[in-house]
């Protein structure tokens, strides 16, 4: 069975598709790790290591498991559907094709009436783990997934089905499919107005990193060009630049060094913006670079968790 990646955490985590991303990176310091350069989306929603899991036989769904997975209240017995979701996932159940489909539009209809936000945000982000999980592939996901994405009422779902597109990319057996997901995300990432579009030009750096692109598709500097653009639109929102900054340090593109310059000097600015700048400032800048840093921590006590370790980042440069 070929290893799948793993899930994307529960939708409970989320107060905020945009506030949630500008308050996680106001604590921001260094990237945690060289594989993925100070991420937007918080720690409970990043991929971790896929776990290969055991394949059952081709066994439909009872009607109690369809009526557990299909309900549509809250409470207690939401909760013991969830958790069912969850382990046939971490038992790898593998579902016939009319399970597949019901699957689909039941997650495909608006919220149901009965359920609160936090619970259907849940439901749906289980069950397209699950289904991105069945071996083979699922006719109509990446459709519904993009659909989501593009047209979801809430910003909580969109982002989820974002993330979901930049997981089953790779995974996806359609090339037309594949192609259309990258798509989906270049066209996103090119509107600096969309709040999706830092994050979307971040998955598009992740996607190039870890080497799967469509064979057909060469990045060619795009992506980086494509976050510079962004990080130096005054028009975008916080968290969009923020997002698109990292990408930058993801993608190597060392031009957007006067950019942040000017975004961390900038005291109008919000404080994780300027912190990102920062940190960009950090991974390209020259030793004329100190005394800025040092002026900006020392006069914003704000600023000083970023400005140390990117001082100490460049004076190590120096010393190279």
């Amino acid at each position: 069975m070929k290893v799948r990646k793993s899930n994307v955490l529960l939708a409970s985590v989320v107060v905020s598709a945009l506030l949630g991303l500008v308050t996680y990176l106001s604590d921001l310091g260094e990237p945690e790790s060289n594989d993925l350069v100070a991420p937007v989306i918080p720690k409970s929603q990043q991929r971790v290591a896929p776990v290969a899991a055991p394949t059952p036989p081709l066994l439909p769904l009872s009607s109690e498991e369809k009526e557990g997975a299909f309900a549509a209240k809250g409470g207690e017995e939401h909760r013991l559907t969830q958790d069912s979701i969850m382990e046939w996932i971490r038992n790898g159940q593998v579902l016939t094709a009319e399970d597949r489909n019901e699957l689909l539009a039941f997650i495909a209809q608006p919220q149901p009436e009965s359920m609160e936000t936090g619970e259907w945000e849940e439901r749906v982000n289980e069950i397209l783990n699950l289904l991105r999980a069945q071996p083979g592939g699922v006719p109509g996901l990446a459709d519904l997934m993009m659909k989501m994405a593009a047209e979801a009422p809430n910003p909580v779902m969109r982002m989820y089905a974002l993330q979901h597109i930049a997981m089953w990319i790779p995974d996806e057996p359609s090339e037309e499919s594949r192609k259309a997901m990258m798509d989906y995300l270049q066209r996103l990432a090119s509107f600096p107005d969309d709040p999706l579009a830092g994050s979307a030009v971040l998955f598009l750096s992740d996607i190039q990193r870890n080497g799967s692109l469509p064979n057909d598709m060469s990045a060619d500097g795009m992506i980086g060009e494509t976050a510079l653009r962004i990080a130096s639109d005054a028009t975008a929102s916080p968290d969009v630049r923020i997002a698109a900054l990292h990408a930058c340090v993801d993608q190597g593109t060392a031009t957007a060094l006067p950019a942040a310059r000017l975004i961390a000097a900038d005291s109008a600015l919000m404080i994780p913006l300027r912190k990102a700048a920062i940190h960009t400032i950090g991974e390209f800048g020259t030793e004329d670079d100190v005394g800025l840093l040092e002026s900006l921590g020392g006069g914003e006590p704000a600023l000083a968790g970023a400005t140390l370790p990117a001082v100490e980042k460049l004076r190590e440069g120096k010393v190279e």
